[in-house]
């Protein structure tokens, strides 16, 4: 008789399981949400995956990677925000146009660069 009520409990459980999968799915269906991202794909197989293998429900996996995000925070390209930083060229043409040396080149530096100058030719010298 043990065994019968455990059993009942466990498929209790699991059917509960199972009505939260799929009110999460219902809800997802009524926000039309759609994934076409091949990368966004990939994510979810392995967050499924993942909780499949630890016989963990999709929640509690994302969860943890929540919890991890929180704890290790992502960080952008270069982790620290550059500063501003002096201007190291000047156009002979017009001193009042300068460039860092950062980034995509001004027209006025292409245009010195056809006329054969270099850019030693433009720094600034202090």
């Amino acid at each position: 008789m043990n065994d019968i009520e455990a059993l009942a409990r466990q498929k209790k459980a699991e059917l509960r399981r199972l009505q939260r999968e799929l009110e999460q799915l219902e809800a997802l269906k009524s926000r039309r949400l759609k994934v076409t991202s091949p990368e966004i794909k990939e994510l979810a197989r392995s967050i499924q995956s993942l909780a499949k293998d630890r016989m963990m429900e999709t929640e509690a996996v994302l969860e943890l990677i929540r919890q991890a995000i929180e704890r290790y925070p992502l960080k952008g390209k270069g982790g620290k925000p550059r500063g501003t930083v002096p201007p190291k060229y000047r156009n002979p043409d017009n001193p009042s146009e300068t460039w860092t040396g950062r980034g995509r080149k001004p027209r006025w530096v292409v245009a010195a660069l056809e006329r054969g100058l270099t850019l030693d030719d433009l720094r600034i010298r202090d």
